[in-house]
């Protein structure tokens, strides 16, 4: 399974996301960002170590994913991101509902890659109630038709990045823990389970 996460807009959570999906299915990480990952994946007790490859901007046109591995792009480079692209199964594209751009941001990332759609899924991130994703679902419909997939704003988010959990992980590690996730879980299993399946 190759698994591509990627938005030319920042802020949608793609690091989040990515890093959760990699540790809850079993995937090696690369990304062209160091930013998080570079403390994690020299932790040697922490799921990334040893798992996790930095490619730099200038290498994405020649760099082969591995068989199980999920690309984490910090930031767009279109020659280099379609290499990447071609090799994976599955591409998610985040799209934060919190930025009135974000819309325009990510009709064009998937304007930019429309050969690829059969493998995308959108991703609708930072909403806090359902009218917010219904909303911006009906917007994205105007551009593009897509499956499009809630994950509403949380803390498990932020968690992911200051822990290196991922949402499942956080979510079971005790009973306060699920009860302080039960919104968000169900959303993101029904990702997981997506990605997994498609």
């Amino acid at each position: 399974m190759r698994i591509a996460v990627l938005n030319k807009k920042g802020g949608t959570g793609k690091t989040p996301i990515a890093m959760s999906l990699a540790i809850d299915l079993k995937l090696d990480i690369a990304t062209n960002d160091t930013s998080v990952l570079g403390y994690f994946s020299t932790k040697q007790d922490h799921y990334f170590y040893g798992k996790t490859s930095f490619v730099p901007d200038s290498e994405l046109e020649e760099f082969k994913m591995s068989e199980n591995q999920i690309f984490d792009f910090g930031g767009w480079t279109p020659k280099g991101a379609i290499n990447i692209i071609k090799q994976c199964d599955k591409i998610l594209i985040p799209c934060s509902a919190e930025n009135p751009n974000a819309i325009l941001q990510t009709a064009s990332t998937i304007a930019e890659l429309k050969e690829f759609n059969s493998k995308m899924i959108v991703i609708i991130t930072m909403h806090e109630k359902d009218e917010e994703f219904e909303s911006k679902q009906e917007e994205l419909k105007e551009h593009f038709d897509l499956p499009i997939m809630p994950l509403k704003k949380s803390r498990a988010f932020h968690n992911v990045i200051s822990k290196g959990l991922s949402v499942k992980e956080i979510y079971c590690e005790n009973q306060t823990s699920r009860h302080i996730y039960r919104n968000i879980y169900p959303q993101y299993d029904a990702l997981l389970n997506l990605v997994k399946f498609l």
